[in-house]
């Protein structure tokens, strides 16, 4: 495989270099958005993983890099078999490289997928007819293979995985002063009924590694502040009891791991 270093204009990345653009199509019904940080091994596996979904669909793949070791990206010449765009440039963290990614989006819809999410079965564009959900499952904190269930309510925090939501480009735009829970409140602000429509096809898998999963705790509390200002604080405290009692169950887990194994 032959690689490649990218000569890359450092004045020009606090709005984005764009490294590579191979896109053919104009106005596609959907973007896909991936933002990533040191993760290239992962976010070839989504890229790959995407790949069907583009050819037989009018889907496009953005890919936002942050331009921290912005010298040290490197790709196949090959590149465009597996990609429509790439970007280079300099952001605050994981909502505004979102934001900024958003801004080269040319889909009606939007569908956001770390490094390392993928899509498993492909879902059929035609039937996106507005902001609607694909199935999601995912791997457990004890190692099921479990599928995200549609919360009846939107005041218990986010109703369903944020890689799960297709919703439109206009109009989405991420809270940077919300360290998590950005995504949660992106959606709030559309103001829709839910829930929104589940497509009948495709199936994404999402990583249970990303920030978020890993600082748990931590994005609860961010997550209980977006409800407790909306929804009020009996809301925001119940949500943060819910929580606290999935906390004790996965320490009473690891207890057990501990002392007697898996």
């Amino acid at each position: 495989m032959t690689v490649r270093f990218v000569n890359i204009d450092m004045n020009s990345l606090a709005s984005g270099n764009v490294i590579y653009d191979g896109r053919s199509l104009r106005n596609p019904v959907l973007s896909i958005v991936t933002v990533v940080k040191n993760d290239y091994s992962g976010l070839f596996k989504t890229l790959n993983s995407t790949l069907a979904q583009r050819i037989n669909g009018n889907v496009e793949h953005i890919v936002w890099i942050n331009s921290e070791s912005a010298n040290d990206v490197v790709y196949c010449e090959n590149l465009h078999k597996i990609s429509e765009l790439f970007i280079s440039g300099r952001d605050s963290g994981i909502f505004d490289a979102m934001n900024r990614a958003l801004r080269y989006a040319r889909g009606k819809y939007v569908l956001f997928l770390n490094a390392r999410d993928i899509i498993v079965e492909e879902f059929d564009v035609r039937q996106i007819l507005g902001p609607c959900l694909v199935p999601v499952r995912y791997i457990d904190y004890f190692g099921r293979l479990r599928f995200v269930r549609v919360s009846k309510t939107y005041k218990f925090g986010i109703p369903f995985c944020h890689q799960g939501m297709i919703l439109p480009r206009n109009g989405y735009h991420y809270d940077t002063r919300l360290k998590y829970g950005a995504d949660y409140l992106a959606l709030l602000d559309f103001n829709y009924d839910w829930p929104l429509p589940m497509l009948s096809s495709g199936l994404i898998e999402y990583d249970t590694s990303g920030v978020s999963t890993v600082n748990r705790w931590e994005s609860d509390k961010w997550t209980a502040r977006v409800i407790r200002d909306r929804f009020g604080y009996t809301w925001a405290s119940a949500y943060l009891g819910k929580c606290l009692l999935k906390l004790g169950i996965k320490r009473i887990y690891d207890l057990k791991c501990k002392l007697y194994g898996k």
